[in-house]
């Protein structure tokens, strides 16, 4: 499945960006992905996608978007240790 179309199936369900992104790391379809040296990177990915199927642009360069987008990475990290 296309991150797309599992970013857009988590989000129809009512799931945030965050909670998607864990459910993602935790797929086999992550599997290849899984030795990354920062596989925490992929909640910007999650995050641009939910953000374009709101209808809106990427990820603003503000300083608190950028904040708030690198909360999400260092969350998904957290919770990525915690499971290695």
């Amino acid at each position: 499945m296309a991150a797309r179309d599992a970013v857009k199936t988590d989000k129809d369900a009512g799931r945030g960006p965050l909670e998607i992104a864990k459910r993602l790391t935790g797929s086999p379809e992550f599997d290849a992905f899984r030795a990354w040296e920062s596989p925490e990177r992929v909640y910007v990915n999650v995050g641009t996608i939910d953000r374009e199927l709101d209808g809106k642009g990427p990820i603003p360069s503000n300083p608190i978007a950028r904040a708030r987008a690198f909360d999400g990475v260092a969350r998904l990290c957290e919770h990525l240790e915690g499971i290695r």
